[in-house]
Formats: structure tokens, C-alpha cells, sequence
């Protein structure tokens, strides 16, 4: 439904030269595409994958389609069905779509600043060499985060008793 790899805006073309395409664009990725993805892959199919699967297939499944939709090329892949486990996993712990909603908006903001800084629009990870140690940093970094979410959300659930 949305392209993550900007075709709208080609990668040489200047942040200053956006056009109508361009606002539409980051309006469909930023606003957009959070909130309708979200709903589709995590409230929708993997609510509908859990009720007949175990957990982990609706998370895997789920996250397959998700990285499916946001096909560019293979180096793409295995980064975005790792954003989709993650997101899953945000949701299924926290029972509320808004969190995979923000989180999914804020990585889409902070593509969009990057992109800013670097005076172009790039793509998903076309750059991006992996090698092991991005891997360990990557997954290291997801623990973090699925740890914290999950304390916070314990600490909220508590908070509302």
C-alpha cells in the first residue's frame, strides 16, 4: 500500500526541491501509512492469524506480510520482518494499538529527518553492510526496547489498579 523505499522522490533530489508528490509522500509514510499498516498487520491479520495459531506463527506470519508490502529488494527483507516481530510483539504485550502506531510513526519520522540532514531522500538499508556486529547491535537495541515497553507497560497497568 505504501512504498518505504521513497520512489516518489528520487534519491539524488534535493529536500528543497520538494514538490506536491513529495508533501504527499511524507504525509502517506509519516501520518498514513502508521496508522493503516498498523491496523491491518497487528489489529487485523495477526489478531485474526492468534485466535487459530500459536503466538509465535501469528507473529512470524503477521511479520511476513508486513516485510512483503515493504519489498524493495532482498537487503530489505529480514530488516523489515524484524521491524514486524518487533511491532507484534509491542502490540500483543501492551494490548493497545497505539503503541505499535507511535513507535511505527516515530521511525518513519526520524527516515524522514535523516533524510532531511542529508540534504536526499535514501532508501531502506541500500547501504547498510551486514556484517555481524550490525546484527548484535540491531537485536541488542530491539531487547532494550521490547524490555522497556514492557516494563513501562507493567508499571502503567499497575498505575490504573
Amino acid at each position: 500500500m505504501f512504498n518505504h523505499n521513497f520512489t516518489v522522490i528520487k534519491s539524488t533530489q534535493k529536500i528543497s526541491e520538494f514538490n506536491r508528490s513529495a508533501y504527499f509522500y511524507l504525509f502517506s509514510s509519516i501520518i498514513a501509512a502508521p496508522i493503516i499498516e498498523e491496523i491491518v498487520f497487528r489489529k487485523f491479520i495477526f489478531m485474526q492469524l492468534l485466535q487459530k495459531n500459536s503466538l509465535l506463527k501469528a507473529i512470524l506470519v503477521s511479520s511476513f506480510c508486513f516485510s512483503i508490502i515493504h519489498f524493495q529488494d532482498l537487503s530489505n527483507l529480514l530488516p523489515t520482518f524484524v521491524w514486524g516481530i518487533f511491532l507484534s510483539v509491542l502490540f500483543y504485550q501492551s494490548k493497545n494499538i497505539i503503541y505499535p502506531i507511535v513507535t511505527h510513526f516515530l521511525n518513519n519520522v526520524i527516515v524522514s529527518i535523516f533524510a532531511f540532514y542529508n540534504n536526499t531522500i535514501p532508501t531502506y538499508f541500500q547501504e547498510i553492510k551486514f556484517s555481524l556486529l550490525y546484527w548484535l547491535i540491531t537485536l541488542s537495541g530491539l531487547a532494550i526496547v521490547i524490555i522497556s515497553m514492557k516494563v513501562f507497560i507493567n508499571k502503567t497497568k499497575k498505575a490504573e489498579t
